[in-house]
C-alpha cells in the first residue's frame, strides 16, 4: 500500500536480485493497470495553471490622461486558482519596463474558466515611449511569483500595438 492508502502496483520486470529479465512481463497484465494513475485523494488537484490576456484597451479617455486596459485570467489548469492573485501591467519601452499598476483578483477562477475582466486604469504620462502592453499574471509588481502551478513560463500576454495615448 502507498500514501493515504493508494495501492501501488509490484513490479514485474525486475529479478529478486535486482536484475532486470529480458522477457519482461508487461505489468499491465497480471495487474489490470493499463492507462492508470495514482489517485488523488478527494478534493485535491494537480496544480493550477495560469494564462492572462489583455482584452480590450481604450483610448477614449486620454485627453483627460488615462489609458483603460482591460485584462483577464484563464485558468488553463486542473486545480481552482484562489481570490486573490495579482496582475501587473507593464509599458515596455526602449529603455526598458514600467509598472503601470497591479490590481488583485477577488473570486476563484474555476478549472477551464476566465476571471472576470480586471481594468487597469494607466495614467497617460506613464506611456511615454511605450510600444507594448506587457501583462503578467501573478505577479505583485515585483516579478514574483505567489501561486505553485504547472507551468510558470505562460503567464504573460505582450500587446504591442503602441504608441499610446498620442
Amino acid at each position: 500500500s502507498g500514501p493515504r492508502g493508494v495501492q501501488i502496483a509490484q513490479l514485474t520486470n525486475v529479478n529478486d536480485d535486482l536484475t532486470i529479465p529480458i522477457d519482461a512481463i508487461p505489468n499491465w497484465t497480471v495487474y489490470n493497470s493499463y492507462h492508470s494513475a495514482l489517485a488523488l485523494p478527494p478534493g485535491e488537484a494537480l496544480a493550477a495553471d495560469m494564462t492572462g490576456d489583455i482584452l480590450e484597451i481604450c483610448e477614449q479617455d486620454c485627453d483627460a490622461g488615462q489609458l483603460r486596459v482591460l485584462a483577464r485570467i484563464n485558468n488553463t489548469g486542473s486545480s481552482e486558482i484562489p481570490a486573490g492573485v495579482s496582475l501587473s501591467l507593464y509599458a515596455l519601452t526602449n529603455s526598458g519596463q514600467v509598472l503601470l499598476g497591479t490590481e488583485v483578483t477577488t473570486d476563484p477562477v474555476p478549472v477551464e474558466m476566465s476571471s472576470a475582466g480586471i481594468e487597469f486604469v494607466v495614467d497617460a504620462r506613464d506611456l511615454d515611449g511605450a510600444t507594448d502592453l506587457h501583462l503578467a499574471v501573478d505577479d505583485d509588481g515585483t516579478g514574483t511569483s505567489l501561486v505553485t502551478e504547472c507551468l510558470e513560463d505562460d503567464n504573460s500576454s505582450v500587446l504591442a500595438d503602441g504608441p499610446y495615448c498620442e
